[in-house]
């Protein structure tokens, strides 16, 4: 019999390791009680065992102080000198994961970036499904969920590198838009069922290829929008007017001098910006990692932009480009012996990013 399938409060089936959240205590206690009290109805029957042999397993694959601090709190799972398994593991996962806001807020943000998901995963649907399933697991063992769960799942697939596959998404996602009946009301766990069916049997067929390169263009340029959202907003300096357009100071001041253009942003304003975005190009030490977390965002120092933006170098489309335009030449050689790597001074590494900061203003 089973240990870890109770039904919660409302009544509704739930498996206990991926939605712990969604039963509370007093419940799931009264439903083992049926197998562990003597008198129960399934007292010393197979479930009584697989409690044991649960109970033991989870407590050996702790560590020493963290069964330490298990054992200060067996009044929590122990009752009458048993110890409820399926009680035990709840305990164990409060303690384990962060139960608060910023937590759910992350794994809700994680979600809504399925596209750029697709993405890093190169179209494998199965690492898709996997990524999508470990955020969404999370979220769902907290007890909350993602009301646009099924959208952001949609989102994602419409984003695959393969035109044949793109297309057969996109005509699936527009019945499920207008309720086709054909299609029917779908879930996250039935569209996840129906998609790696198709997608299995591209694989077989040999159908599951690249995108177009139409296509390519359009998803590398929302993958770019998207990752831009968090990146440093440049201030770019006003360019003086064309040759033609060139006006002398006051009608015709002699020298026939161009008339400069001055920003009428406050000053207070814009010191203040700049002291707010200033860690952004601050260059990591000599042995400090490239990523970290700021607020509730993830990120990570670009060798090519110089600054700590939300995508990671290897992913960079400025990178890209710049490979392009270097008639195929590395450019990630180039970057590997940048002095992020070599351990160059953080000198040399300022003039870098101010360099970086002088091209994007020319693009």
């Amino acid at each position: 019999m089973q240990v870890t399938k109770f039904n919660n409060a409302d009544g509704t089936p739930i498996d206990l390791i991926t939605e712990y959240g969604k039963i509370d205590v007093e419940t799931l206690k009264a439903q083992c009680d049926v197998f562990l009290l003597p008198g129960g109805a399934n007292f010393q029957t197979r479930a009584t065992q697989n409690n044991k042999l649960m109970a033991e397993c989870l407590l050996s694959s702790v560590t020493a102080s963290a069964k330490q601090a298990l054992i200060a709190d067996r009044g929590q799972y122990t009752f009458d000198g048993t110890i409820y398994a399926p009680v035990l593991f709840k305990h164990m996962m409060k303690i384990a994961t962060l139960d608060n806001k910023a937590t759910s807020k992350w794994l809700r943000d994680q979600l809504k970036q399925m596209p750029a998901v697709m993405l890093e995963v190169k179209g494998n649907i199965d690492d898709f499904f996997n990524t999508f399933d470990k955020w969404h697991t999370q979220l769902i063992g907290r007890g909350e969920d993602l009301d646009d769960a099924l959208d952001c799942l949609w989102d994602g697939l419409k984003a695959a590198p393969c035109e044949k596959f793109s297309k057969w998404i996109q005509d699936k996602y527009d019945l499920h838009i207008e309720d086709d009946p054909t299609w029917g009301p779908i879930t996250v766990e039935e569209l996840t069922k129906r998609v790696k069916a198709k997608y299995n049997l591209m694989v077989t067929n040999k159908e599951y290829g690249s995108a177009s390169k139409e296509q390519a263009e359009i998803i590398a340029l929302r993958a770019q929008i998207d990752a831009l959202k968090g990146d440093l907003k440049l201030s770019v300096a006003p360019k003086g007017n064309s040759k033609g357009d060139k006006k002398d100071k006051k009608g015709g001041e002699k020298g026939g001098k161009e008339k400069k253009t001055k920003n009428t942003k406050a000053k207070g304003d814009k010191q203040r910006q700049k002291q707010e975005e200033s860690w952004k190009k601050t260059p990591p030490k000599d042995g400090e990692p490239t990523t970290k977390t700021v607020g509730d965002h993830t990120f990570n120092w670009c060798v090519h932009h110089m600054a700590w933006v939300w995508h990671k170098s290897e992913n960079c489309d400025l990178g890209k480009k710049r490979a392009a335009e270097q008639n195929h030449v590395s450019y990630a050689a180039a970057v590997n012996s940048s002095p992020i790597e070599t351990g160059t001074s953080s000198n040399f590494r300022a003039l870098m990013s101010t360099l970086a900061q002088a091209a994007l203003d020319e693009e």
